[in-house]
């Protein structure tokens, strides 16, 4: 009989209901949330759907790490030849992250761009290009 898959998967002292634990990649941060069920093939999808959610934290976090990077190379450039470069290489990452998204379009439409028309969602990427800059 194959070993039942339990990772990430516990009970507390004396009760029965499942819970999850895990540690956020790249921060210090640790997640632990009752599942609040005590059937283990429910605990387990339910963890699962929490790990995908963690794995799409993760790709944006890394989106986040790239931006500063970028920005610091943006700051400490010296020459305005080489500040265009990099704002250049800013705003690839910011559109990317906005096609990602599904919202390229917003971004590069044929009207004027307008932030208060638009959700926080919808202005991650707008925002993350004008933190990189420093603006």
């Amino acid at each position: 009989m194959p070993k039942v898959d339990k990772r990430y998967l516990y009970k507390r002292k004396g009760g029965s209901t499942w819970w999850v634990k895990f540690r956020v990649p790249g921060t210090n941060k640790t997640v632990r949330k009752s599942l609040k069920t005590k059937d283990l093939r429910e605990a387990q999808a339910r963890r699962d759907k929490l790990l995908e959610q963690r794995k799409q934290l993760v790709e944006q976090t890394s989106y986040a790490t790239q931006l500063v990077q970028l920005r610091e190379q943006y700051l400490a450039s010296v020459d305005d030849q080489e500040r265009e470069i990099v704002r250049e290489k800013i705003q690839e990452a910011s559109e990317d992250m906005a096609a990602e998204q599904g919202l390229l379009h917003l971004y590069k439409g044929h009207g004027d761009f307008d932030p208060d028309q638009l959700s926080e969602e919808e202005l991650r990427p707008w925002k993350a290009y004008k933190t990189a800059l420093g603006e």
